[in-house]
């Protein structure tokens, strides 16, 4: 089969947003060119200023750009708006493909190594964003209260080796540690050697771009705003 060739004029932003920090990066064929961040609450006023700056420094236009990506969540859910929001207006603007990635999905296929991984994010109020990846190379997500999640993973998985990525392991690592005494959590000390593994708390820029990149040779860019992928779903009762 004849090796697909790869266009090196391709020049691509990549935006994702963590719960501190908006990281945006511009990229050419799969190679990062230059990345700059700003802090969330200054994002809706400094996003497109930084954008701009960060093209112009490296000699690339607006017009240069094959297509957009973003990590459409879940993550906070007004910064989330304030990035995809952001996108959409460059859409409109420059009629390039948006690639919308799942950083969800995309956090477990990039730290998984084997056995089940769960990634648990906070979603605030006590709720868990989660994913679920095993061996059998599917992912799972959604999001649940805190208690009732942990408890549905021990009587899924019992004994089995289990890992927890995601600053929701973090703020639940007593809970977790309770009810699986010899699970690893990436970046909180080891059960066994009390040293602490590489910390991450969400899926990182250059998995996003990567995912980014992947989607695009596949031609599955859209044209369409995106929505955030935002999980969690409000139960409204009417009153009587």
């Amino acid at each position: 089969m004849q090796k697909q060739k790869i266009d090196q004029s391709v020049f691509y932003l990549v935006l994702t947003s963590d719960y501190e920090m908006v990281h945006c990066g511009l990229y050419k064929a799969g190679e990062q060119v230059a990345v700059c961040q700003e802090q969330k609450l200054a994002a809706s006023r400094n996003l497109m200023l930084m954008l701009s700056t960060m093209l112009s420094e490296n000699g690339v236009s607006w017009a240069d750009l094959s297509c957009v990506g973003v990590n459409q969540g879940p993550s906070p859910f007004t910064t989330l708006r304030v990035v995809i929001t952001t996108v959409n207006g460059l859409l409109l603007s420059l009629q390039k493909p948006i690639i919308g990635v799942d950083g969800l999905a995309t956090f477990l296929n990039e730290q998984y190594q084997g056995g089940v991984l769960v990634a648990l994010l906070n979603a605030f109020n006590h709720d868990l964003y989660f994913g679920i990846k095993t061996d059998s190379g599917s992912c799972e997500t959604g999001w649940e209260f805190n208690g009732t999640l942990l408890v549905s993973l021990q009587n899924r998985f019992g004994a089995q080796p289990i890992t927890f990525i995601g600053n929701g392991a973090g703020i639940y690592r007593e809970q977790i540690m309770n009810l699986f005494p010899h699970a690893l959590i990436l970046g909180q000390p080891s059960t066994q050697s009390g040293k602490a593994s590489a910390t991450m708390d969400t899926v990182s820029l250059a998995a996003v771009a990567a995912q980014t990149y992947k989607l695009y040779l596949e031609g599955k860019g859209q044209h369409e705003p995106l929505l955030p992928l935002y999980l969690k779903t409000m139960n409204y009762i009417p009153s009587t």
